[in-house]
This record gives C-alpha cells, sequence and structure tokens, in this order.
C-alpha cells in the first residue's frame, strides 16, 4: 500500500496531465455530439419549411406530357404547361388563363379547340352568353354527378355551373387567391355577384 501511495506522489504530475486529458477527450467528444444534434435538427426543419413550400397538380388534356408534377407554391398555370413539355396544336388556349396561380392538389385539364365550333353561342337564362362547348361540358359533368371543386378548378370548369359565367367564375378566382381557400361551399355566397339564388342552383354541384 505503501508502495503505491509512494507511486502515486512521485508521479503525481504525469497522473494529473494523464487524468486531464482523459476528460479533455471525454469533454469533446460530448460537445461534438451535440452539435451534430443541432445540425440535424437544422437540417430536418430547413427540410419541413421546403416541403411547405412544394406543391403537386395532375396536369391532362392538350399537352405533350400529361401526368402528375412537382412545384413551388408560387408557380402558375404556364409553368405546368412549360415541364409538361407544352401545348398540343389542338389546344384552346383562349379558354385558358396561363397566369393563373397553381394549387396544391390541383386538376388541370387543357382542352381542346377541335371539340365543338365555338362560334355557337348561346344566351342562359341569365343573360350571360355561354359557348355550345360550355353548354355540352355543363350537361356532362350534371349527368354524371360530379362536383367542381370551388378552391381547384380553373375558370372553364367553374363556367360548366349553372348560372356561372365567365365574369363570375373569374370573381371566384380572384376571391380564393386573395382570400385563401373556401372553407365551405357556403362561403362561395361571399363572393361579388353571387347571391343566395345561385348557390341553391349550384350547391349540389360544388364542393371544396
Amino acid at each position: 500500500m505503501q508502495k503505491f501511495k509512494d507511486f502515486i506522489y512521485f508521479n503525481r504530475k504525469e497522473i494529473f496531465l494523464i487524468v486531464g486529458f482523459i476528460i479533455f477527450f471525454i469533454s469533446y467528444l460530448f460537445l461534438n455530439d451535440s452539435s451534430n444534434i443541432g445540425v440535424i435538427e437544422k437540417d430536418e426543419i430547413e427540410k419541413i419549411e421546403t416541403d411547405n413550400n412544394r406543391i403537386i397538380i395532375d396536369i391532362k388534356g392538350e399537352v405533350i406530357n400529361p401526368g402528375t408534377y412537382e412545384f413551388d407554391k408560387d408557380e402558375r398555370i404556364i409553368d405546368a404547361v412549360k415541364k409538361s413539355g407544352g401545348l398540343t396544336n389542338n389546344a384552346d388556349i383562349e379558354s385558358i388563363n396561363l397566369s393563373e396561380k397553381l394549387i396544391d392538389e390541383m386538376l388541370l385539364i387543357i382542352p381542346s379547340k377541335n371539340i365543338v365550333n365555338k362560334d355557337q353561342i348561346i344566351n342562359n337564362e341569365n343573360g350571360e352568353t355561354t359557348t355550345k362547348k360550355q353548354e355540352i361540358v355543363k350537361e356532362s359533368t350534371i349527368k354524371n354527378d360530379g362536383k367542381v371543386s370551388i378552391n381547384t378548378s380553373n375558370h372553364k370548369e367553374l363556367m360548366t355551373l349553372p348560372g356561372i359565367g365567365e365574369k363570375k367564375a373569374r370573381a371566384i378566382i380572384e376571391y380564393r387567391e386573395i382570400n385563401g381557400l373556401f372553407k365551405d361551399i357556403k362561403d362561395i355566397t361571399k363572393v361579388s355577384g353571387i347571391g343566395n339564388s345561385i348557390y341553391e342552383k349550384i350547391k349540389d354541384f360544388i364542393k371544396i
């Protein structure tokens, strides 16, 4: 026992250095692990923020490469058209608002100009002018019990609803771009020009 004490006494400097090095090494490992944890958490946060800025839409109809594509949330229909290879020669570009913002889970259908002669104009019961093409689409939608999303549909799709002409369709799109998506189908009555009488006509054909 005395020899052990003498060994510690005569080698105390070396022992202190070794113990100090061990403490320093353990502290370095702990701090390095903590730093890595912070980096991982930061990377995860950045990934989540990036994901929240991305949307997915389905584009069909008269484009070169129809399909599902991912976009930034601030991109517009013109960006979707470009990403899907561009328009075909049969695309009805007059009925497309290329500046309209994309919305997550949006179904974007680019119509064909060959479906019907657009010179066939008729007046609906509200005095608004529509084309035969629009009336055909409207009738087909009602017969198939399909519902039009007031949150994602473009102005052409909105015009398939009873009593909704181009002016009201544009007003719906403008309202949701300024105020955000509709929370309930009844909220469509907040749009200028759409009162309870119009709502009663379209409520069975719309969804959010």
